[in-house]
């Protein structure tokens, strides 16, 4: 189960991410202006879906990885 403290952490994270202007926000803001906001719509959603993507592969690597070099009860 993920923590209070880590889901508050993701949320702070995000709401900075979405905030600031940086490149994805740019990217939006000149995709809507060049072909405007429904044709924008399929990137606006996609960002925050890659994102998730990205945070779903990164923790599985972790997890995959202990559960290959910690011992079992079985091997002790």
């Amino acid at each position: 189960m993920i923590s209070i403290e880590l889901t508050v952490a993701l949320i702070a994270y995000y709401f900075v991410m979405f905030v600031t202007p940086g490149p994805n926000n740019i990217m939006l803001t000149t995709s809507g202006i060049k072909y405007g906001f429904k044709r924008t719509i399929p990137h606006i959603l996609g960002i925050p879906l890659g994102h998730f993507f990205q945070i779903f592969l990164v923790s599985l690597g972790p997890v995959s990885y202990t559960h290959l070099t910690l011992p079992t009860n079985r091997e002790v």
